[in-house]
């Protein structure tokens, strides 16, 4: 918890502990455990404070998962929208996922990454479906969520890695692109990540600015060490 962004504490959320070795038991901040690659957004949905929830949720783990909460804290269980088998593309989703509501479709979207078989790409899911209207906390959901389509594509010296993204003035999306270069230069460097802006209005289709420039630039004189990413 921050009230400028610079400062931060720490709260002690009860909802996981760890046991020390002389058996003390500790409060922790962990809000929710087991999954990888989470993105947590606040919700936009009309209903929000009237059925729908406050908070979104999406990461990986069994497959693409969705969960959702009205504080931040207390989430519900986890619920599985694609299984990990999913393919053309198929569903990586190993580095951010992020589901937000748009107005503009009027659908929950998920932003995700995705693997062709030989590039990675950003990939878009989309539901109609509210929130809520899943009483099964385990169950498989999959037909509620259209098939991914890819939204961003590359080549092997510009890979989309993962894209943050925010819905910003006027139905306008921004992403921040992690552009992977998985292309060895013959010098030692494995592959190396720099961040690039895109922007959507439909969150299907996506445009650079200032394609191939670093909208965040890299650290100068890094000093590398092969099979890292650099510039992350």
């Amino acid at each position: 918890e921050s009230n400028d962004g610079v400062h931060w504490t720490r709260p002690d959320c009860g909802e996981f502990y760890y046991k020390t070795q002389d058996g003390e038991i500790i409060d922790t901040n962990i809000v929710f455990i087991g999954y990888h690659g989470m993105g947590v957004t606040r919700n936009e949905h009309p209903n929000v404070g009237n059925g729908e929830p406050e908070f979104l949720m999406c990461a990986i783990a069994h497959g693409l998962t969705i969960a959702w909460s009205d504080d931040g804290i207390h989430w519900s269980n986890p619920v599985v929208i694609k299984d990990g088998n999913a393919t053309d593309p198929r569903i990586y989703g190993d580095t951010h996922n992020q589901l937000i509501w748009s107005p503009e479709l009027e659908r929950y979207v998920v932003i995700t990454r995705g693997y062709d078989g030989a590039l990675r790409t950003a990939l878009q899911l989309t539901s109609t479906d509210a929130l809520t209207s899943i009483t099964d906390a385990y169950n498989y959901c999959y037909s509620l969520w259209s098939e991914p389509q890819v939204v961003i594509a590359g080549e092997p010296s510009a890979e989309p890695y993962s894209v943050p993204v925010v819905r910003a003035y006027d139905g306008y999306y921004i992403g921040i692109v992690s552009m992977a270069d998985f292309a060895n230069d013959g010098n030692g460097r494995m592959y190396s990540v720099h961040a690039e802006l895109v922007w959507s209005r439909d969150t299907i289709n996506w445009y650079f600015v200032n394609g191939g420039t670093p909208f965040i630039p890299n650290a100068e004189n890094f000093a590398f060490e092969a099979g890292n990413d650099y510039g992350m």
